[in-house]
């Protein structure tokens, strides 16, 4: 799925139901990442891009331990917000320059 450009997203909808490999939603203007937004993905979610979004709101619960499992690569280079480093700690390819991370117990 590519939503790239697509600047008045601003939310990202549920995938609920789907079994995308890919989510390209850069440069579209997402502030927030509500809890469960990736459930649905779980085994299939291999690349997410969410490189130069004005993400506030990275909730930990927004893509759950399960669901990253396959997961080979993230672009998350110009996030504005804090980003739980737990959830990208073991992604074999992760671009994530100027990123504020939080720890997370």
């Amino acid at each position: 799925l590519s939503l790239n450009y697509h600047d008045k997203l601003v939310q990202l909808p549920s995938f609920e139901g789907m079994k995308f490999t890919t989510v390209d939603v850069a440069d579209c203007g997402i502030q927030d990442i509500r809890p469960g937004t990736f459930k649905g993905l779980e085994g299939t979610l291999k690349t997410i891009i969410l490189k130069n979004n004005d993400i506030r709101s990275f909730p930990e619960s927004a893509l759950e331990e399960e669901e990253f499992r396959k997961l080979k690569n993230a672009d998350l280079e110009g996030i504005n917000g804090d980003v739980p480093y737990r959830q990208f700690a073991s992604v074999q390819d992760l671009s994530a320059k100027k990123i504020a991370w939080v720890a997370t117990i």
